[in-house]
C-alpha cells in the first residue's frame, strides 16, 4: 500500500458576522487573536487581568464561587462570574504563565 502525505486540516476563518460593521462600530477591527472560536461562540480570552486585594474586591459576596490558584509563593483568586463570561483567562502566577478555563 503506497504512502500518502499527510495534510493540515483547514484552518478556520471567522464567520462573516464577526465583521466591525456588524457591531455598529466600523473602528473596530477583527482581532482573531483575542477570539476562540468554537461552534459560532465567540469569547473573548481575558489577558493580564488586574489584582486586587482581598479588601478591595468588596464587591463580591461572601458565598461568591472562586477559582485559585498558588504557584512559587504567589496566589490569585479569580471569581467564577468572570470566567464564565471570558471562557479563558491568561495570567502570570509566581513567574510562570498560565491559563484558567472554565
Amino acid at each position: 500500500m503506497p504512502a500518502t502525505a499527510a495534510t493540515a486540516p483547514p484552518t478556520p476563518t471567522p464567520p462573516p458576522s464577526s465583521s466591525a460593521a456588524d457591531n455598529g462600530d466600523a473602528s473596530v477591527a477583527f482581532d482573531e487573536s483575542k477570539l476562540i472560536i468554537t461552534g459560532g461562540s465567540r469569547f473573548v480570552a481575558l489577558d493580564d487581568p488586574d489584582v486586587l486585594s482581598a479588601s478591595e474586591a468588596d464587591y463580591l459576596s461572601e458565598d461568591a464561587l472562586i477559582m485559585g490558584i498558588s504557584q512559587n509563593g504567589e496566589s490569585r483568586a479569580y471569581p467564577v462570574a468572570m470566567a464564565r463570561y471570558h471562557h479563558v483567562i491568561n495570567d502570570v502566577v509566581g513567574g510562570q504563565p498560565v491559563t484558567v478555563t472554565y
